[in-house]
């Protein structure tokens, strides 16, 4: 196994018709669907920045999975009439970046110690109750502290508080350089009826099953696939490779 990349932040929720507004302009609320978006910059750094996993008339869901940890996920019912979309806002960490939130330098699950180490401190600014942290967009990018917008409840409930120093310092700057490049793609995104939520920790595997041809290079017979193995980024991406995998399987064994 080895480290691998992947990338961090907040998940970012606006209202719909707001939303609607921006992509569709005049004909927002004329029977088209709810609107989506994509978004990415280049932080100065180098760094990428990008929306993630973007959910139209969605939930922001507290998806905490580990005690005294944190962090938040979306989703979107078949009808996406919550009123509200929200999306991943991350930006991408390197390996060589783990240590910066205290965690372990090296080795294969440094990644998964910084991956839990933001979390606790997500949970602790939550109050340490598994509620969400969560504080007004347009304040986080000006560096000041103002109370979320109204926003959807979540279970058990949201806790306004100021998200600073919750990520390592100068990743929370070029997530703060993203949003504002954003708010220039997209005018009306950087609003205060806004909220962004702590902490988007999960969008792919921060540790690598290392394989060759699709087989394991450690354990002959073992075919590691899709997201949890660090190799795909997503539902279809996990299921192309694993497609991939079952034809080298086949090709191997059948000759």
């Amino acid at each position: 196994m080895s480290a691998k990349a992947f990338a961090v932040g907040f998940r970012v929720e606006h209202p719909q018709a707001m939303i609607d507004r921006i992509q569709y302009g005049p004909m927002a609320g004329k029977g088209l669907p709810p609107a989506s978006y994509r978004l990415a910059a280049r932080a100065p750094s180098g760094r990428g920045v990008y929306s993630f996993c973007m959910c139209p008339g969605g939930e922001v869901m507290n998806a905490a999975s580990g005690e005294g940890q944190s962090t938040v996920n979306g989703m979107s019912a078949r009808a996406r009439n919550s009123g509200f979309g929200n999306s991943g806002v991350v930006a991408s960490i390197a390996p060589a970046e783990f240590g910066q939130a205290g965690g372990e330098e090296g080795g294969p699950l440094a990644g998964i110690g910084f991956q839990e180490e933001i979390e606790r401190r997500a949970f602790d600014r939550g109050g340490g109750g598994y509620g969400v942290p969560a504080a007004n967009l347009l304040a986080f990018v000006r560096g000041k502290t103002l109370p979320p917008s109204p926003g959807r409840l979540l279970a058990p409930r949201v806790v306004p508080v100021d998200l600073r120093g919750i990520l390592p310092g100068a990743l929370e700057e070029d997530l703060r350089f993203g949003l504002l490049r954003f708010g220039g793609a997209m005018r009306g995104f950087l609003t205060p009826e806004a909220t962004l939520y702590a902490v988007e920790s999960r969008t792919s595997s921060p540790v690598r099953i290392e394989r060759s041809n699709y087989e394991s290079v450690t354990h002959k017979g073992l075919y590691p696939v899709g997201e949890g193995a660090g190799h795909a980024g997503g539902i279809v991406s996990s299921a192309v490779d694993g497609i991939r995998a079952a034809l080298r399987i086949l090709e191997t064994y059948s000759s």
